[in-house]
């Protein structure tokens, strides 16, 4: 047997690093290539990464929110060595070889593998939803891969959320503890923005109290002059006459 260390790709011009948005396999798990393995999101896209060799997984880089670099390792896989493949290569060679049948079967395709379903983030999200469980969607992709396509006819059929899973246990009145959910994706974009607003822009209030009694007089006195279908002077209009005039003698404070 022998490691092959599947690393992240660049998955865009610039990206430097992605973040695990969702496992699709786990440490222990046997794949084939080609077989979906984690989504994974960068600034622009959700990408979905399929496996580069078949074999069994041993280590993944982590969880779903944590960030890897392009070039790290994503995940270890458990494969075949060309050693072991070239010394059953004699015994495959010295075996009888079986009269030609009449009828050839095309090989059966693989089963899904019990309790684990194969489909994009996408459907997932769109599962949840709607309350459905995708353990009962028939798939017609490889390896019972739920496509777009069974999903929708699984709708077209008439699914309910009766099909949701099941229930956890009762609640018993007494709190059980704090459940941690990790903000990842859009909600993690926005929660950074929004703690680096904080830490560098000055936050300051100013307030200043004006007397504009003079000034909505004058504005009732000049919407009484306008014609019906003409629109109404609103202070924004004064305020921005204000200012066109004093920013003149004050250039710095029209930097921006």
């Amino acid at each position: 047997m022998s490691e092959y260390i599947f690393k992240l790709p660049d998955l865009g011009e610039g990206t430097v690093e992605a973040e695990i948005a969702e496992w699709m396999v786990k440490v222990g798990d046997s794949v084939a290539e080609e077989d979906p393995v984690c989504a994974m999101l960068t600034d622009k896209a959700a990408v979905e990464l399929t496996a580069p060799v078949s074999g069994r997984i041993v280590r993944v880089a982590g969880e779903a929110g944590d960030m890897v670099q392009v070039g790290s390792p994503l995940i270890v896989f458990e494969t075949e060595s060309d050693a072991t493949a070239a010394a059953e290569e004699p015994e495959t060679a010295a075996a009888p070889v079986a009269e030609p049948v009449c009828e050839s079967t095309p090989p059966p395709e693989a089963a899904p593998r019990p309790g684990k379903v194969q489909t994009s983030p996408s459907i997932r999200a769109r599962a949840r939803a709607a309350g459905i469980d995708l353990i009962g969607v028939p798939g017609s992709g490889p390896r019972g891969r739920i496509l777009k396509k069974d999903f929708e006819n699984f709708l077209a059929a008439g699914a309910t959320p009766g099909a949701a899973h099941p229930p956890t246990a009762p609640a018993t009145g007494k709190r059980t503890g704090t459940e941690e959910i990790k903000v990842i994706g859009l909600r993690r974009k926005i929660a950074e923005r929004m703690a680096q607003a904080v830490r560098e822009i000055p936050h300051f209030t100013y307030v200043e109290e004006i007397d504009v009694t003079a000034l909505e007089a004058l504005r009732g006195h000049l919407n009484e002059k306008k014609a019906e279908k003409e629109p109404k002077l609103t202070p924004l209009a004064f305020l921005g006459m204000a200012l066109v005039r004093v920013l003149r003698d004050f250039p710095q404070c029209n930097a921006h």
